[in-house]
């Protein structure tokens, strides 16, 4: 019966519900067998089969099935031994029923039985369970089916059914393993990545992880599989204690079957963390392959490393008690002794452990032991007091304190400590003698010897304490000790002495500070404080033992004073050397204020020495608080009064006076010191070679100041470092004295330069508008030929003015190369648009040809480059009477991260000699005297074409021979723009507008055409108005988060608008943001918009990337973090489509008083806005043209500036520049009403002018209708 029951106690598979069961079950059947034996005794005697040996057989069964039973009851509670020794009773009872079987005749086979038990036995103890079921059943069915005592029916059945009953557990047992198997198998895999344990597969044969399941994953923070399989052990566990170990672990000659320790290891993150680690192996088709369990443990490790530590520091202070520190159970019995209860009975602690703590009493403690015992069980806890035994038969006396606590089975343990008071009375019977030794020992001491009480008053000072302290006995008992520590070092001993910051420790207190004398005088001095303990070990007091260090102290601190003294030094060495001029004397004054506090002296200085008139003058001054600055008086003193002062410092000495009233009344020096209260001081010398140019001193105001040699060593070095700044000072004024003089002359040509270029400027422009209104004016050929001689001429000596001022920037070195974005053919358009007209007066065919491979947007200096071939091209064309002028543009090698590009200018003009070309590039050089006579110019124009060009890293090279043309060639790298850095004109930053709601303020239809285009299409929302009165009825009833306000409109201007909005009651209209839109650039203008209350302001035509830049900005809480870009294909329309127009459409090209390509600029490659734009400026310019004409006719200036500011956006839209000027002209007299009688003629030029470009208008709008 015992099978089911041992099968419970060994299996660890066994669920708790099948184990009640088996007890059960067991149990049952023990009970059943052990009524059986008794009811066959009564049937046998109802039978007459009683005998004695049946009578004795039967019993021996009896009890082994009671065995039986109260093993079982064992199992439950999972005690071994218990089980084993009922279990041995149980085989033993059926043994000996065996033996009685045998005695009455029954032949069984005692010796194979006793064989078969007692293997079953030992192999249920080598834990071998399977086969101890085996035997045991074996073990049984031999003696079942060989008993046959009784013959009765009835017996053999209730025999019959205990047997069926053992038999069907035992089965049952099998049939529970066999099906565990199948489930295992069936989950296996599940439970594997399911696991709540960390499950690692390590391949030995290559020591890398092969599999790991979910929870590897989680406690390695590796959030993805594959950054744990395949990685080697020691990537993964770096060079911990678990790498040594599975090597160890994995080797062939390693006979553990299974490893575990608790190990650190590292997350992939780098974070420590404790494991638990089990590590077992497992062949798998002939490979031997390592499983690793891991078990989070980190905060349990941690709480256990704590506990373990706290446990550790505890039972060494229990260990190392001097108290006697035991436990023993209500009997007595010793269960753990600290080394004291040991050391002072004379015991080892294996004799003390098991032995009864009242072994050691005599019979009176023994007796008042048990007593005590009692009122522990009562109360929990008891004190007293007993004698114990040494075991040299010394009796000692003990004070003890007991508690009891029930532990593991309700077990009482009795802790308790016990202090040894058997010196107590001997202390009290020799406390006088000792007390007289004590005042021995601390009266011919050198040290001061004090007691104080807990609270730090003195109670004693020993006779040497009151020789070190200068005070009586009286004076100083019941006085706080901390009144004797100087000022500076009490918040020191506060922090350090322990009965003032509640130590409670017993070690002894070691401290430095400065203690003050009854005279005043401070010493430091040494201490140590112990701890006084009553015979219950309280703190009762201190004693303190004080010895004096002054002389020690002061060496220590004057070597830190000193090293800290040359690191200040040091620092000011440092500072000095790339401080500019400006900081020096600030810096002189910080360096005297931070040596002057250093050395404690109230005031530090610098004197200079004149020697031409015998003085010296204080030049430099720093006082501490309270010192009285003489740097005033000290001006201008004489040397005389001080020659022994002079002698030394003429000598390099220094003047070292530590005590002004000790030197003698009449001396000089004393009469000089003595009115400024000085009593100490140090002078030392500023030698320049060996002459002294002044001195630095130091004065102590206060108290007396003794130098040491090595402070004034260092003092010494920062004189000469003021002397090698003086050097520097006098150096780099000289420097900058020179390079004003360089500069003064350089800006007296430049500003020469300035002068004569206005002056000239001034009546040229004048010259120049003028011939020109008085060449379109009735004259005879002769004077239309005079009249354009002038103008020729004026123009040429524009040109030769600039060249000169470019040409002086040149020779000076300031000319200056800008870096930025541009667009290469947008600068072609305008070259080819401006020189096409040039070229077409002379009846020259005039072209530009740029190759596709060559990228539109560069980085670089667009207007170096324009003049660049502006000036080749000017001269081409100026040198060529009939053919042609071409510019080439080829793209010659790729480039790092930009292009190489050649220009080519060719024209078919007159040439140049060969004996000339390697001149013409030189200054003021021309091909030849007849050539400067006929054609004129300065011969600067090459000059500055090639110093831009290898200012810009280029080369330049020209081929030309008489008669047949020139051809220069122009090599330039540029790097290639990126899109980040097209900002302006390719709007490659746009803010996205969504959802900003903006009043525009406009009566020009072109510009409400182009605002609405372009303000749209960011998104934004747009209601457009034509004046003032508009805008305040708009805001009146409906929210805008921006007001785009044109300046000059009809019935309420925008500056009046404006003071009216800024008026408003309403917070929302008052403080809306307004954005002045206007085509007057003067600055005054500008300023009043901002007067008015706007806050921006944008010039017509405006920038559609400016106009962005400038509503985003205003509304940059609305628009935050909204960006968008123009696509690469929309960039590339942007860019490349003006040029084709320019390059291959000849519509565009045939166009010579309006720019088609200026247009498309502004259209953004948008064909249909283009015609849009196209059909505006066709409907509306001429109106406002025809005003002008009728206003100026009436004399209605007003008028005329009015329709000439409204105009003028739709002038320049138009890409002509001699009208964009006459225009300008046109507003700008009308408004300050002046040259009012040259209005009709300057109005004449500007129609001619348009009504040339109003045809071009009507063909180009013919042209892209068709197109569209």
């Amino acid at each position: 019966m015992s099978v089911l029951n041992t099968y419970r106690l060994f299996s660890v598979n066994d669920t708790e519900d099948s184990e009640k069961k088996y007890i059960e079950l067991h149990r049952t059947l023990s009970l059943i067998g052990f009524m059986i034996y008794p009811l066959m005794y009564f049937l046998g005697i109802h039978q007459n089969h009683l005998n004695q040996e049946f009578i004795v057989m039967d019993f021996a069964m009896a009890i082994s099935c009671l065995a039986f039973y109260l093993s079982s009851i064992y199992s439950k509670v999972v005690k071994k031994n218990g089980y084993l020794l009922f279990q041995i009773i149980a085989y033993a009872a059926v043994l000996f029923s065996l033996y009685k079987q045998s005695v009455i005749g029954i032949e069984i086979n005692i010796t194979l039985l006793l064989l078969i038990s007692i293997t079953g036995t030992a192999f249920i103890y080598y834990n071998h369970y399977l086969i101890y079921h085996a035997v045991v059943f074996v073990g049984y069915l031999y003696l079942n089916f060989n008993t046959h005592a009784y013959e009765d029916a009835l017996i053999d059945q209730i025999k019959l059914l205990t047997m069926q009953s053992i038999i069907l557990g035992v089965f049952y047992q099998f049939y529970r393993i066999k099906h565990q198997q199948q489930t295992k198998t069936d989950i296996m895999a599940s439970l594997f990545d399911d696991a709540p344990d960390a499950l690692l597969f390590i391949d030995t044969s290559k020591n890398e992880i092969v599999n790991c399941n979910k929870r590897s994953l989680e406690l390695f923070e590796c959030y993805h599989r594959e950054r744990l399989l395949f990685k080697s052990l020691e990537a993964l566990f770096r060079n911990t204690l678990l790498i040594k170990d599975l090597l160890a672990f994995s080797g062939k000659n390693s006979d553990q079957d299974m490893l575990i320790e608790d190990v650190l290891l590292f997350k992939l993150t780098g974070t420590p963390f404790w494991a638990n680690a089990a590590i077992s192996r497992l062949s798998f088709q002939g490979n031997l392959f390592i499983v690793v369990r891991l078990i989070d443990i980190d905060k349990d490790k941690k709480q256990q490393m704590a506990i373990s530590e706290n446990e550790e520091r505890y039972r060494d202070i229990i260990e190392h008690a001097k108290d006697l520190v035991f436990t023993h159970d209500i009997n007595g019995r010793i269960e753990m002794a600290n080394l004291a209860f040991g050391e002072i009975l004379g015991y080892q602690s294996d004799e003390l452990l098991g032995s009864s703590i009242t072994d050691y009493m005599d019979a009176d403690s023994r007796k008042a032991y048990y007593q005590y015992l009692d009122e522990l069980t009562e109360k929990g806890e008891c004190r007293g007091f007993i004698k114990l035994i040494s075991k040299s038969g010394a009796i000692k006396q003990f004070e003890f304190s007991n508690t009891a606590k029930r532990e593991h089975q309700n077990k009482i343990v009795i802790r308790g400590i016990a202090s040894d008071v058997t010196e107590r009375v001997l202390l009290a019977n020799n406390l006088t003698e000792n007390l007289a030794h004590f005042r021995l020992i601390s009266e011919n001491s050198a040290d001061m010897i004090c007691k104080l009480s807990r609270s730090g008053r003195f109670e004693y000072i020993s006779k040497s304490g009151l020789q070190l302290t200068g005070y009586q006995t009286d004076e100083l008992i019941e006085t706080e000790f901390i009144k004797l520590v100087a000022p500076q070092d009490k918040d020191h001993v506060l922090l350090t002495c322990p009965f003032y910051c509640l130590q409670l420790d017993q070690k002894p207190t070691f401290t430095e500070f400065r203690f003050i004398k009854k005279n005043g005088k401070e010493i430091w001095v040494h201490t140590v404080f112990k701890p006084i303990l009553n015979e219950h070990g309280a703190i009762t007091g201190y004693q303190s033992s004080s010895r004096d260090i002054t002389e020690r102290k002061l060496a220590e601190l004057k070597l830190a004073k000193q090293a800290e003294l040359q690191k200040i030094i040091l620092n000011l060495s440092s500072e000095y050397i790339n401080m500019p001029l400006d900081d020096i004397e600030q810096a002189i004054i910080r360096s005297l204020k931070e040596l002057g506090q250093f050395v404690s002296a109230d005031r530090s200085y610098i004197f200079a020495y004149n020697w031409e008139q015998m003085t010296c003058s204080n030049t430099h001054e720093w006082c501490s608080e309270g010192t009285e600055p003489q740097i005033t008086e000290l001006q201008q003193v004489p040397i005389e009064v001080i020659p022994d002062w002079i002698e030394k410092h003429s000598n390099g000495a220094t003047m070292n006076i530590p005590d002004v009233y000790a030197l003698a009344i009449d001396n000089p020096i004393r009469q000089l010191l003595e009115p400024q209260a000085i009593k100490s001081l140090i002078a030392i010398p500023m030698m320049d070679g060996k002459k002294c140019i002044g001195f630095i001193g130091f004065d102590s105001v206060r108290e007396h100041h003794i130098y040491t040699d090595k402070e004034e060593t260092l003092l010494k070095v920062f004189s000469q470092m003021l002397v090698n700044v003086q050097h520097r000072i006098t150096l780099e004024k000289r420097l900058i004295e020179e390079k004003n003089r360089a500069e003064q002359a350089d800006n007296a040509k430049s500003d020469y330069l300035s002068i004569i270029s206005h002056e000239i400027r001034t009546p040229m422009n004048g010259i120049i508008g003028l011939t020109g209104l008085l060449e379109n004016s009735q004259l005879n050929p002769v004077q239309k030929q005079y009249v354009s001689a002038v103008k020729q001429s004026g123009e040429h000596l524009l040109v030769i003015i600039n060249d000169l001022l470019d040409y002086s920037k040149i020779v000076a070195g300031r000319m200056e190369l800008e870096y930025i974005p541009f667009s290469l053919r947008s600068l072609l358009d305008n070259i080819h648009n401006t020189y096409g007209i040039r070229a077409g007066e002379k009846h020259i065919q005039f072209s530009v040809d740029c190759s596709n491979e060559v990228p539109d947007w560069l980085m670089g200096d667009p207007v170096r480059l324009n003049q660049i071939l502006v000036n080749l091209i000017g001269n081409a064309i100026k040198f060529t009477e009939s053919g042609s002028v071409a510019l080439r543009i080829q793209l010659l090698k790729q480039l790092n991260k930009g292009v190489s590009v050649s220009f080519i200018v060719r024209d078919t003009g007159i040439g140049i000699a060969k004996e000339k070309l390697c001149t013409v590039f030189e200054s003021f050089k021309q091909g030849g005297s007849d050539i400067s006579r006929k054609y004129g110019g300065t011969g600067l124009g090459l000059f500055i074409v090639k110093k831009l060009v290898e200012a810009s890293g280029g080369l330049i090279k020209v081929k030309s021979a008489v008669g047949e043309g020139c051809e220069f060639n122009i090599q330039l790298d540029f790097d290639i723009a990126q899109a980040d850095q097209i900002v302006s004109t390719q709007e490659s930053n746009l803010a996205d507008l969504t959802g900003t709601r903006i009043l525009l303020a406009e009566d020009n239809m072109v510009n409400q055409l182009l605002a609405k285009d372009l303000i749209r299409a960011w998104g934004a929302e747009l209601t457009i108005v034509e004046n003032g009165q508009q805008v305040l009825d708009k805001l009146d009833g409906e929210i805008f988060d921006l007001v785009i306000m044109d300046v000059q409109m009809p019935v309420l201007g925008g500056l009046e608008a404006t003071t009216l909005i800024r008026t408003s009651a309403h917070d929302r209209v008052r403080n809306i943001p307004i954005i002045a839109m206007t085509a007057d650039a003067i600055k005054q203008n500008i300023q009043k918009c901002f007067e008015a209350g706007m806050n921006d302001h944008i010039t017509k035509p405006f920038i559609p990337a400016e106009l962005n830049k400038i509503i985003s900005k205003n509304t940059i809480e609305i628009n935050k973090n909204r960006l968008f870009s123009v696509s690469q294909k929309n960039q590339d329309s942007l860019s490349q489509e003006p040029v084709q127009h320019m390059t291959k459409n000849h519509d565009a090209a045939s166009f010579s008083y309006i720019s088609i390509a200026y247009l498309m600029d502004y259209a953004r490659g948008k064909h249909d806005f283009l015609v849009k734009m196209l059909q505006l400026l066709h409907e509306q310019t001429p109106i406002a043209v025809d005003g002008i004409q009728k206003a100026i006719e009436a004399s209605n200036w007003e008028e005329v500036r009015a329709l000439a500011h409204k105009v003028k956006p739709n002038i320049h839209l138009l890409g002509n520049p001699a009208m964009d000027k006459l225009i300008y002209e046109i507003e700008h007299n009308a408004e300050q009403l002046h040259q009012l009688n040259t209005m009709p003629e300057l109005y004449n030029q500007f129609n001619n002018i348009y009504q040339q470009a109003y045809c071009e208008l009507t063909k180009a709008l013919e042209t892209y209708s068709q197109k569209l």
